[in-house]
C-alpha cells in the first residue's frame, strides 16, 4: 500500500503579498514532504521563491487570492490563495486540471465559500486505479463588524459547502485551516455550532465516507483508525486546533513518527518589538504578515491499491 507524506501550513501572507521569511523553503524541505500545502499563499513575488526553491522536486499549482471583482480597486490587498505541490518522484503532473474558488469581492457578504484548491492527484504507482482529489481549503473567518453567532455559522456553512464541492467515492485528502476545532462548544439558539455538529456535516456530506460502509455504526476502527477530521496532539494556534485533515476512503497512519504540529521554525524569530505569542515549548512565534503564525502540520497516510 503506497504511504504519502502530506505537509501542511498557514503561512500567514493573508492579503498583504509581503515577502515571505528565507527559512520557509527550508523548513518545508526539512520535512520532505509528498504533498505540501500552504494556506494564506499571496504574491508574485512569494510565487516565484517557492518556484525557484520547489520546482525541481515538485510540481506547482497555485492561486493568489487575488479579487477579482470589478469593483475592488485595490487587487494587491485582498484575499487569501493556496499553494500545493506534488513530489514529481511520486505523482504525474495533473497541476493543468486543478480548480480553484477565489471568493472574494466586495459584494460577497455571506462568506459561504472557503478559499480553496484542488488537484486530481495520480500517482504513478500503477497499482492505484482512482485518483486522489487534494485539496488545500482555509475556512474565511469572515468580516470582524459580524456578530459571532453569524460568524459561526459562517464557518460551518463553509465547511458543509467545501464536503459538498467534493462529495463522489473518490479518496479525498482534504487538508488546511478549518477555522474551527473542538474547543468551539457553541450551541446559538436552534443552531449547533459545536465541533462533533460540524464532523456530522462532514459525515452527511460525504467527505469521511469509508468504501463499503454505509453506516456509522459499521465501521471497523481498528481498521480505520482514526474516523477523520484528523490532527495530532498538540495544536496548531495559539493553544487551539484549527488545521485538520479530512480523509475519504484512505487510511491515516496515527502511529507515524512523522505525524505532529511542529514549532521548531519559531527557532528563526525575534522578539524584539514585534506582535506575537509563545509556544508551551517557548518558541516565539510572529503573527505580524507574513511570518507564518501556525504550527506545521504533517502526517502519513496509506493510499488504497
Amino acid at each position: 500500500m503506497p504511504r504519502l507524506k502530506i505537509l501542511e501550513w498557514n503561512i500567514n501572507q493573508r492579503t498583504t503579498g509581503n515577502r515571505m521569511p528565507d527559512y520557509i523553503i527550508p523548513e518545508i524541505l526539512a520535512k520532505d514532504p509528498d504533498v505540501i500545502v500552504l494556506v494564506e499563499f499571496k504574491g508574485e513575488e512569494n510565487l516565484t521563491t517557492l518556484k525557484a526553491g520547489l520546482s525541481d522536486e515538485y510540481f506547482l499549482a497555485s492561486y493568489h487570492g487575488v479579487c477579482e471583482s470589478k469593483d475592488n480597486a485595490d487587487k494587491n490587498k485582498t484575499g487569501n490563495g493556496i499553494f500545493i505541490a506534488l513530489k514529481k518522484d511520486k505523482f504525474e503532473d495533473t497541476t493543468s486540471k486543478s480548480t480553484s474558488q477565489q471568493a472574494f469581492s466586495s459584494k460577497h457578504k455571506s462568506y459561504d465559500e472557503p478559499n480553496w484548491l484542488r488537484i486530481p492527484g495520480t500517482l504513478k504507482d500503477k497499482d492505484i486505479k482512482q485518483t486522489i482529489e487534494i485539496v488545500g481549503v482555509r475556512v474565511r473567518i469572515g468580516n470582524e463588524k459580524k456578530k459571532e453567532n453569524e460568524a459561526l455559522k459562517s464557518i460551518k456553512r463553509q465547511i458543509s459547502w467545501i464536503c459538498s464541492e467534493n462529495k463522489n467515492d473518490s479518496p479525498l485528502l482534504m487538508i488546511g485551516d478549518l477555522n474551527y476545532g473542538p474547543h468551539r462548544t457553541d450551541k446559538i439558539m436552534r443552531d449547533s455550532l459545536n465541533w462533533q455538529d460540524i464532523i456530522e456535516v462532514m459525515r452527511q456530506k460525504g467527505a469521511l465516507k469509508i468504501e463499503g460502509v454505509t453506516k456509522l455504526a459499521d465501521v471497523d476502527f481498528k481498521s480505520y483508525s482514526p474516523y477523520s477530521p484528523y490532527a495530532p496532539a498538540g495544536y496548531s494556534f495559539k493553544g487551539e486546533t484549527l488545521d485538520w485533515l479530512v480523509a475519504r476512503n484512505i487510511s491515516i497512519d496515527t502511529a507515524s513518527d512523522y505525524n505532529a504540529f511542529s514549532w521548531q521554525f519559531g527557532k528563526h524569530n525575534t522578539r524584539k518589538f514585534v506582535p506575537g505569542y509563545l509556544t508551551l515549548d517557548n518558541y516565539f512565534i510572529r503573527t505580524d504578515p507574513s511570518h507564518p503564525d501556525h504550527a506545521i502540520f504533517t502526517v502519513m497516510v496509506d493510499i488504497p491499491e
